[in-house]
């Protein structure tokens, strides 16, 4: 990973790491997968390599890569919010690209950051318990200072 995609997956968990607890329930928010203990809800978030911009002197102009930010639920916790598993869901993903639209802070100059795609509902089942997961995709491009 370069050094423009880790201050961006850095800026990418500090924004939605913002307020934890405070809405919906989210518990934690991790990097490329939960470990097994893991509290529901929680958001898993990892990066697809985009592209890389060039200027004819081989200069960095910028790079673009694709973030998947998924938000994971059980219908117990869902019921303690006193929503279903997928409005929960819905919620936390709202919440959370709200927080990345607002709150993404990196060192390089930001000229793009937008929900760009969705991920599907999943079901799937986790010790006896099902877990239901959605998500979204966010580019982001960033240039160096």
């Amino acid at each position: 990973m370069s050094e423009l995609s880790e201050a961006v997956k850095i800026g990418v968990y500090d924004a939605l790491i913002r307020d934890v607890g405070r809405n919906n329930g989210l518990t934690d928010v991790y990097d490329e997968k939960a470990p097994i203990g893991a509290v529901y809800p929680f958001i898993v978030f990892s990066r697809a390599p985009g592209t890389v911009s060039y200027s004819f002197n081989e200069t960095l102009q910028g790079e673009r890569d694709i973030w998947f930010i998924k938000s994971f639920t059980d219908a117990e916790k869902a019921n303690a919010e006193n929503a279903s598993p997928q409005q929960l869901n819905a919620a936390i993903l709202l919440e959370a690209e709200t927080r990345l639209v607002i709150n993404l802070s990196i060192g390089g100059r930001l000229d793009r950051n937008i929900r760009v795609g969705d991920i599907p509902q999943q079901i799937e089942v986790i010790s006896d318990r099902d877990v239901y997961s959605s998500g979204f995709q966010f580019e982001v491009y960033v240039a160096p200072n």
